[in-house]
């Protein structure tokens, strides 16, 4: 799927819908860095199309957690895809439909360690998003998954 397809689409499933989409995290994402003064980041199709499948699988099996449920890590994820790359990164992110805005995802993000890291990650020069929702412990949720990257040259 194209990038420019993937940030129109609207996450739902089921009647369960979500305000939250890709190119909002990528423009809140470009936002933070700035304010640092590091380089914004350029949405990849590889990278967006892994996170989105990742999104995608997670909201389906009601899982959480940065190896998938058969192990596999995002690193390999990327491999598979052909993303040959020397730095890479991910954040993970599942919050209830009702309270999901993009602000508030990435406020979460920010007011943790690991996750902040990754935002502001001088090495990364390249980003990809997904977002998916279904339901979490009964109730609508979304899943948000943003992949770092910066290929080989």
């Amino acid at each position: 799927m194209e990038a420019s397809a993937q940030r129109a689409r609207v996450a739902s499933v089921a009647g369960i819908s979500t305000i939250v989409d890709a190119r909002s995290i990528i423009e809140l994402t470009n936002i933070k860095r700035r304010q640092l003064g590091l380089n914004s980041l350029v949405e990849d199709d590889t990278l967006s199309e892994v996170a989105q499948l990742k999104a995608e699988q997670y909201a389906q099996e009601n899982y959480f957690d940065h190896p998938e449920s058969d192990g596999t890590m995002y690193t390999e994820r990327l491999k598979d895809a052909g993303y040959d790359y020397s730095y890479a990164g991910e954040n993970l992110i599942v919050e209830a439909v009702s309270r999901a805005t993009p602000s508030r995802l990435m406020s979460a993000w920010v007011s943790s360690e690991g996750h902040y890291a990754n935002i502001i990650q001088k090495h990364y020069e390249e980003i990809g998003v997904g977002v998916a929702v279904g339901l979490r412990w009964g109730e609508p949720a979304v899943w948000v998954v943003q992949l770092f990257g910066s290929q080989r040259i």
